[in-house]
């Protein structure tokens, strides 16, 4: 795997490992300036964001199906994951960075507002399944529109939620 340089904002561990792929030098620290930008309560129980690359999953994981918009697509397919919290394991995000970053021509991401929003839809994106997941969001909402409405802001993400009480997993 590559080289990783952890890093800690507001309690979420930030990872990269990557196989066979060099990221961008510019991708952890937009990825911890984009979760300073979320308000805390809604990053409560996540444990960890981990960047990595398509190239890093393993042969069972790349044939693996998760659900998008009311059908399975492959994981491979994907730019992103929400991993639900576990008795033994806390909630955790898994962005497919070759993917986020390959949405912009490399010339391109000398451009903040370009670069800090391939990263922001897709984590954002994430962060709004821990928001419906922790029970953070009104009632009739549903993941979908959480994930959606969440993504669609590249900075300082305000709340959408009528109710912040945590029905499970609060720390």
């Amino acid at each position: 795997m590559g080289e990783a340089k952890p890093g800690v904002v507001l309690g979420v561990m930030v990872n990269e490992a990557y196989r066979g792929w060099s990221a961008p030098s510019w991708l952890h620290e937009v990825t911890c300036g984009l979760l300073e930008a979320v308000d805390p309560r809604h990053l409560r129980g996540l444990r960890a964001v981990v960047l990595t690359n398509h190239l890093a999953l393993t042969g069972e994981r790349k044939r693996a199906k998760v659900w998008w918009r009311s059908r399975k697509v492959r994981i491979v397919d994907s730019l992103g994951l929400y991993h639900h919290a576990t008795p033994r394991q806390g909630a955790w995000i898994e962005l497919m960075a070759d993917g986020v970053v390959a949405g912009a021509p490399q010339w391109a991401w000398s451009f903040s507002i370009i670069r800090d929003g391939l990263l922001a839809h897709t984590l954002y994106h994430e962060v709004g399944h821990h928001i419906h997941d922790f029970g953070r969001c009104s009632s009739s909402c549903s993941s979908s529109t959480m994930c959606l409405t969440f993504s669609g802001f590249f900075s300082s993400p305000p709340c959408f939620c009528t109710g912040h009480g945590s029905s499970r997993g609060s720390d």
